[in-house]
């Protein structure tokens, strides 16, 4: 019997506690059904009244523009031309390379690139081909003429046919040094007729 009543009390024990949790609960519920609850107010905001968000990393630095005030002049007065190149890249006669009546090259002083700027020029006949069967070409103006550029995967060049004669200035890699593109194309833009 005393095991009986030891057993009893421990029930007892348990009881009581799970009414004074219970009770607690619901004292705790009724107390906070009466308090406001807070909502939050949304106000419309207009795109202009958004905030700016700067970048916390600064932009890259745009290249400088290419000084060209050191830059040699070559002029063909045979076949009425001129175009602009550094004074550190080779200007070279290479028309027995190329096998037409003129051609003119430019190469940078790095030997571990492969960059030529040319110009080619010769009758348009001996040529072989003109603007207009140049169809896969998209015409242009070039040195203030009419012209096709053809852009190829190691270069581009641009097509003019002047005076019974068929010009192309050509940019030209096989070892590409990305850095040098832009002296290369500023070298073409420099092109000019002079008759």
């Amino acid at each position: 019997m005393e095991q009986d009543q030891s057993s009893n009390k421990w029930l007892w024990v348990i009881l009581i506690i799970v009414i004074l949790i219970g009770a607690g609960f619901w004292t705790w519920v009724l107390m906070n059904q009466n308090k406001p609850v807070a909502t939050p107010i949304v106000t419309p905001v207009s795109v202009n009244e958004l905030p700016t968000i700067e970048p916390s990393v600064s932009p890259s630095v745009s290249a400088s523009p290419i000084s060209m005030v050191d830059w040699k002049t070559y002029t063909n007065t045979t076949y009425g031309y001129s175009i602009k190149y550094p004074s550190d890249w080779t200007a070279k006669d290479m028309h027995t390379t190329f096998g037409v009546a003129d051609t003119y090259g430019f190469e940078p002083p790095s030997t571990s690139a492969n960059w030529t700027v040319t110009v080619n020029v010769d009758n348009a006949s001996q040529y072989g081909k003109t603007i207009q069967e140049g169809s896969e070409g998209t015409a242009t103006t070039f040195a203030g003429k009419q012209a096709t550029k053809y852009t190829y995967a190691n270069g581009y060049e641009y097509q003019i046919q002047e005076n019974n004669k068929y010009y192309v200035v050509s940019i030209e890699f096989s070892n590409g040094d990305d850095n040098l593109k832009p002296t290369a194309d500023q070298i073409v833009s420099t092109f000019q007729f002079t008759k």
